[in-house]
């Protein structure tokens, strides 16, 4: 006989027979029958036994049965509408493979809850979890429409090093590691190697990738290791990338409403396509004054932020021109001389992405990193690439898993990547 997912099973005609490997969810014993709630990554499907007419050696293995055993089973196909999804599966043979330790850390069909460090300490029994499975069939299918919404609009997919020599961005929040006995460093961003592809004629690039950032941070939006949705592209200003955002993020979360339906109805979630806001900084800051105590001098604040995402609701809030001591050495100062060619988009009061023009010119992109405090013989390679013909460029950095966070609105961003990275918590 053929193996068949569980989602399979419940379109099968009656009588027809199957076969189910998986693991057990639960079992309920009734006295002249047994259940078995049986899961595999596509469902849950209730095995019934009969325990006068399967054979005495099959209801002793039964009997020894307990939740997370892996196992194989034959039957047959029957609709009762009593059953979940209103399918059983009426069991003729079952082959125990695997023998779950019990008592188990954590109970995966969720009657008993587990407290936090418990769910990450046994990662693997969590991540069991079916709404918890959810989350990560959704977050692949956004990862997919990423892909496809770049490749539409002819960008390449590129794989820049995540071990370098200096900082990507500037500042501290570095990983050191040994490299042939050099001092090296786990990347923060591809920033520095993505405008190098655009620079070396492949001008439309993008790449998903982890990045790593040492920062002291125990909030729901902080990990030390993410992964980054990352573009870069020649011939741009700073209303040519924005327009690539809107049009990317607009695509992924209407293929996640259209195609997504039923992983969304199983976390019992709604998915409202966003309206489109864009302010200036200084409207930004306006808008917050008097309204939040915590307010940040150059920048906005956390809880400017949130205050903003309350404001307009459910919007893409994006927020361009960032006065020049809030943004990277690499971008392009405005006119003015304070602010600068940037953005960042706000969804639901939390920065996803952000964006801006790049320096072109090798002179002021030197004096910029000397500006900053930072030595040029650290960049040498990264300031020679512009003594080339470097295309006037830029591109944008949305972070996966706060873009899965707040289109789903999970409360924190731990739950959303499958083995989370933060300061206290190195394993598993």
């Amino acid at each position: 006989m053929k193996q068949y997912f569980i989602e399979d099973i419940f379109n099968f005609e009656e009588g027809k027979d199957c076969e189910i490997y998986g693991w057990i969810h639960d079992i309920r014993d009734l006295g002249g029958l047994k259940f078995l709630l049986i899961r595999d990554r596509t469902g849950i499907i209730q095995v019934t036994v009969k325990k006068t007419v399967v054979p005495k050696e099959v209801l002793e293995l039964v009997d020894k049965l307990g939740s997370e055993d892996v196992v194989h089973i034959k039957g047959t196909v029957k609709k009762d509408p009593r059953a979940p999804n209103g399918v059983e599966v009426i069991l003729k043979e079952i082959e125990l493979l695997n023998k779950a330790q019990r008592p188990l850390p954590l109970d995966v069909s969720e009657k008993v809850e587990a407290d936090v460090d418990t769910r990450f300490d046994h990662r693997i029994l969590d991540l069991r979890k079916p709404k918890i499975q959810t989350i990560f069939k959704i977050r692949s299918q956004i990862l997919k429409y990423f892909r496809d919404a770049f490749r539409n609009k002819g960008f390449i997919e590129v794989y820049t090093p995540k071990i370098i020599a200096s900082a990507s961005e500037g500042g501290t929040a570095l990983f050191p590691v040994l490299y042939y006995n050099k001092e090296a460093f786990l990347s923060q961003s591809p920033q520095l190697y993505k405008q190098a592809l655009v620079i070396a004629g492949f001008e439309q690039v993008f790449e998903i990738t982890p990045i790593f950032r040492a920062e002291e941070s125990h909030t729901y939006r902080h990990l030390s290791e993410s992964n980054s949705i990352d573009m870069e592209m020649a011939w741009s200003n700073l209303e040519d990338i924005i327009k690539v955002h809107k049009e990317i993020v607009l695509y992924v979360i209407e293929k996640v409403v259209e195609e997504c339906e039923k992983e969304l109805e199983r976390l019992n979630k709604t998915i409202e396509v966003p309206e489109i806001v864009e302010i200036e900084f200084d409207e930004a800051k306006e808008l917050t004054k008097g309204k939040v105590e915590n307010r940040a001098e150059d920048d906005l604040s956390t809880d400017e932020e949130k205050y903003i995402g309350q404001h307009f609701g459910n919007a893409l809030v994006y927020i361009k021109h960032y006065p020049k001591e809030a943004r990277p050495f690499y971008t392009v100062v405005s006119d003015d001389g304070v602010h600068t060619e940037s953005f960042d988009c706000l969804y639901k009061g939390l920065e996803i992405c952000s964006g801006s023009e790049r320096i072109n010119d090798h002179e002021t992109l030197k004096n910029r990193i000397v500006e900053e405090g930072l030595n040029p013989e650290n960049f040498e390679y990264y300031l020679e690439m512009f003594k080339y013909g470097a295309p006037p460029h830029g591109g944008w950095a949305t972070g996966l898993e706060r873009f899965t966070m707040q289109l789903l609105d999970i409360n924190h961003i731990r739950e959303v990547i499958f083995f989370p990275r933060t300061p206290n918590r190195l394993s598993p």
